[in-house]
């Protein structure tokens, strides 16, 4: 997602590698809603991930991500696009192990400030 994001790349072929289903759609969606807007981001999330409920081939991963230097410009100017700064939020994956690949197939993005 961060990679593709710097330049709003919906069909960025990774995708498919590491989101499925619900968390594809999510993804894919996002980016073209950004690319319609003439949106990139730059800089890069920071992750803490942690397991927090796992079997042999599902598992839950929280993080407390921050995005302070992940933010989105306009594409054309190089401008931000607002003035929010960004912040921490609680992420919760979904993630399934299927063809020996783990993939994320659902996720939430609480507010900022969630944690």
């Amino acid at each position: 997602m961060t990679n593709a994001s710097h330049t709003a790349n919906w069909r960025d072929p990774a995708f498919s590698h590491h989101a499925t289903g619900e968390a594809f759609d999510e993804l894919t969606s996002g980016l073209y809603s950004m690319n319609q807007q003439g949106l990139v981001s730059h800089g890069a999330p920071i992750l803490h991930p942690q397991v927090t409920i796992s079997t042999p081939s599902k598992a839950i991963v929280d993080d407390c991500t921050s995005t302070t230097g992940w933010l989105e410009y306009v594409a054309a100017t190089g401008k931000l696009k607002n003035n929010t700064p960004g912040g921490n939020r609680l992420v919760e994956s979904h993630v399934e192990l299927a063809d020996g690949v783990w993939r994320v197939t659902d996720y939430a993005v609480g507010d900022l400030g969630s944690c």
